[in-house]
């Protein structure tokens, strides 16, 4: 006779996980830097952060891989005031959109975003941007400039 044991009980742990917004990249046929730079620009808009930040989109270029191109964005972000019109620092986030060499047309490409100074890459929709993000950035380079002596 075998023994079993009912330690935990079935858990549906399903939409449970708050998740953030996933965006909208099309697939490798759909794909063009200016559609790129749309999408982007669409997605960071789903983001909960307060109106004061305001964001430039730029392309960084491409990296040509074998079966791959990993096309490279940045979205830099800044807090401009009355007494500081142009910031003296900014934070960025980079999108990284791979486009498979080898798929067919119809093949999604695929995302991630990583927040500058920081390892953890993300993925939309598995996870929600935090505005605290930014604000970290902006005050590590606050402390860094404090340091430095021009």
């Amino acid at each position: 006779m075998e023994a079993t044991f009912d330690l935990l009980p079935d858990v549906s742990i399903e939409g449970t996980c708050p998740t953030g917004p996933s965006g909208s990249w099309g697939t490798k046929g759909e794909y063009s830097t200016t559609t790129a730079i749309n999408n982007i620009d669409d997605f960071v808009k789903q983001w909960n952060i307060s109106v004061q930040w305001l964001r430039c989109t730029d392309d960084l270029g491409d990296t040509d891989e074998e079966f791959s191109t990993l096309h490279n964005y940045r979205v830099r972000f800044s807090i401009p005031t009355k007494t500081n019109p142009i910031p003296r620092a900014s934070a960025s986030v980079y999108f990284f959109i791979r486009v498979s060499k080898t798929e067919p047309a119809n093949y999604p490409v695929e995302v991630v975003y990583q927040v500058e100074g920081n390892r953890l890459v993300f993925q939309p929709g598995r996870h929600i941007f935090r505005e605290k993000w930014l604000h970290d950035v902006l005050r590590s380079k606050q402390t860094m400039l404090e340091h430095v002596d021009f």
